[in-house]
This record gives C-alpha cells, sequence and structure tokens, in this order.
C-alpha cells in the first residue's frame, strides 16, 4: 500500500499568504491605535512653546515577534520637560 500526498507546495504557499494577510491586518490596526494613543498623549504633553508637542514620533514595526508601536517625543524641546 502506498500514499501519494499531493498540493503541499500549494498548501504552504496559501498558509504563508493567509499568515501576511493577517499580519497587514494587525499591522493597520496596531497603527489606528497607536494614533488614538497619540492624540490622547499630545493632550497632556507640556505647551511651553509647542516644540515638545511638535517633536511627536510615531514608529509601528514589524518584528519576528509580531507588530509594536511606540510613540515618542523629543529634540530641542527635551531640557525643558524633564
Amino acid at each position: 500500500m502506498s500514499i501519494r500526498i499531493t498540493g503541499t507546495d500549494e498548501l504552504l504557499q496559501a498558509l504563508r499568504m493567509g499568515t501576511k494577510v493577517a499580519l497587514d491586518a494587525l499591522e493597520a490596526a496596531v497603527e489606528v491605535e497607536i494614533e488614538k494613543v497619540a492624540t490622547k498623549s499630545k493632550s497632556v504633553t507640556p505647551r511651553m512653546d509647542g516644540l515638545l508637542r511638535a517633536s511627536q514620533v510615531i514608529d509601528v514595526r514589524r518584528r519576528h515577534n509580531g507588530i509594536t508601536g511606540q510613540i515618542g517625543y523629543g529634540g530641542a524641546s527635551i531640557p525643558y520637560a524633564l
């Protein structure tokens, strides 16, 4: 008795595409949520001359273990905020 399995290459390709689609959707969702957090964050950021608020940076990255989102402030405005 022998068993022949076919279609494994196609199956693997479909799984890879499904993973890519899922990661694309997750990345888009993280971007939407990080923008919401960034908006709230900006509203409580000190604004002596507006430089600190204007320095806001949003970074969403796909990493080997998932999607990460970060919000940062800085530049020339750091000293007065500390």
